[in-house]
Parts: C-alpha cells; structure tokens; sequence
C-alpha cells in the first residue's frame, strides 16, 4: 500500500528526511534549551548576606569573615535536652 506522500525518487527522499530531521531537531533545542538569565543592572544595589544572623557587609575580606562566623559557630558545644 503506498501512502499519498510516497516519495520515488531517492534523492527527493533522502533531501526530505534532512530537512524534517533538521527542522525538529531545531525545535527541540529551542524548547528544551533553558530562556537566558535577565540582564544583571550595573547600578542595581548589591545584595545582603546574612550568615547566623549577622550580616556580612561586601568587601575583599568578606568570605573570611564569613567563614570565621561559622568556625565560630561549629565549635560552640552543643547542648541535647531529652525529655
């Protein structure tokens, strides 16, 4: 039984089988490809970080000061209440 869209010519067929695989393909990635992040403002405010409850103001130390308040923190001892 041959279909309505039966191709005889190979050359036809094969040029029809590229362009069908290209044309999906394309649309799968555009679909499944993540929308770009927004544009970041350079004149936006910075962000707030608070760790334990203390914020971290940004500057060039910012990340030890960070990791001195959780060194801190971890060696504090810890207290279990069993009812």
């Amino acid at each position: 039984m041959k279909l309505p869209l039966h191709i005889d010519n190979d050359l036809y067929r094969s040029i029809l089988m590229v362009a069908v695989f290209t044309i999906s393909g394309a649309a799968i990635g555009i679909l499944a490809l993540p929308a770009s992040p927004p544009r970041v403002d350079p004149n936006a405010p910075a962000p707030n970080f608070t760790i334990l409850g203390q914020r971290i103001p940004l500057s060039t130390d910012a990340d030890e000061r960070a990791l001195q308040l959780v060194r801190r923190y971890a060696n504090d001892n810890i207290v279990v209440k069993v009812p």
